[in-house]
């Protein structure tokens, strides 16, 4: 996530860029006990 404002010096104008498509999405799907981890689940797409 990036920021959508920023601050610069006054009368200048701010000129940012972000990065797009980083990399591959992968969820994570986790069942925590007392005990600790049970299970742990990835998918990626």
């Amino acid at each position: 996530m990036t920021r959508n404002y920023g601050r610069a010096p006054r009368g200048e104008s701010l000129y940012d860029s972000c990065p797009k498509n980083r990399g591959q999405n992968i969820s994570l799907i986790g069942a925590l006990s007392m005990d600790g981890l049970i299970e742990e689940y990835e998918y990626s797409w």
